[in-house]
C-alpha cells in the first residue's frame, strides 16, 4: 500500500481546482473517489487526452485529471484511490486525501 498524501485544502464556493493522479489502469487498476459527506463538492473525472500517451504498455502510468467544484460551505474529505471492483479481496490503494474547507 502506497502512503497516504494528505492535503489540505480552502477554496470559496462555486470555486473550482483540478486535481492530476497518475494511475495504473494498464494494469487493471480503476482509479475512484469517495467523499465522506455529500453535497459540499461536485467530483468529475474529466476526459482523458488521447494525444498525451501515442504509446501505453503494460504497467504505464495514466495521467487522470479531475475536476472539484465547491457547491456550499462545509468540510469534507476527498479520498482518490486505486481499485478492482470485481475483486472483493482487492485492499484499495489510497493515492491521495484532500481535507477541503469550503467558504462563502
Amino acid at each position: 500500500m502506497e502512503n497516504t498524501n494528505t492535503e489540505p485544502k480552502k477554496i470559496k464556493v462555486l470555486d473550482t481546482f483540478t486535481i492530476e493522479l497518475k494511475s495504473r489502469g494498464s494494469l487493471g487498476l480503476q482509479l475512484a473517489f469517495r467523499t465522506d459527506k455529500d453535497g459540499i463538492v461536485a467530483v468529475t473525472r474529466l476526459p482523458a487526452d488521447s494525444n498525451s500517451q501515442e504509446r501505453i504498455s503494460p504497467g504505464d502510468p495514466l495521467k487522470v485529471i479531475f475536476e472539484i467544484k465547491a457547491l456550499k460551505p462545509g468540510t469534507v474529505n476527498i479520498t482518490f484511490f486505486e481499485t478492482q471492483p470485481w475483486n472483493k479481496d482487492f485492499q484499495e490503494i489510497i493515492k491521495k486525501e484532500i481535507e477541503l474547507e469550503v467558504v462563502e
